[in-house]
């Protein structure tokens, strides 16, 4: 996701305080990570399935109100082909 000109600050404040404590709480969540570098941001997560997967996509992340702050927005989904979280 980008965020509109000068608008970066408002949009991790959002990401911060809105996005991130919705997707953490969300039933079937094995992890995800968050960052950004400069306007563009990037959010990775890991689902249980795709079921659950689907649930999550059924709530916006992005609020009508959100609007202002993001010029684009893109998702992208992966199948994961191997990987293991290290000691």
């Amino acid at each position: 996701m980008r965020a509109k000109p000068g608008r970066d600050a408002e949009l991790e404040r959002h990401v911060r305080e809105h996005a991130i404590p919705l997707i953490r709480h969300h039933r079937g969540l094995l992890s995800f990570w968050t960052g950004r570098s400069g306007a563009d941001f990037l959010a990775v997560t890991v689902w249980r399935d795709a079921v659950a997967l689907s649930a999550f996509e059924q709530n916006p992340v992005i609020a009508d109100e959100d609007e202002p702050l993001v010029a684009e927005s893109s998702v992208e989904h992966y199948h994961l082909i191997d990987g293991a979280p290290r000691p």
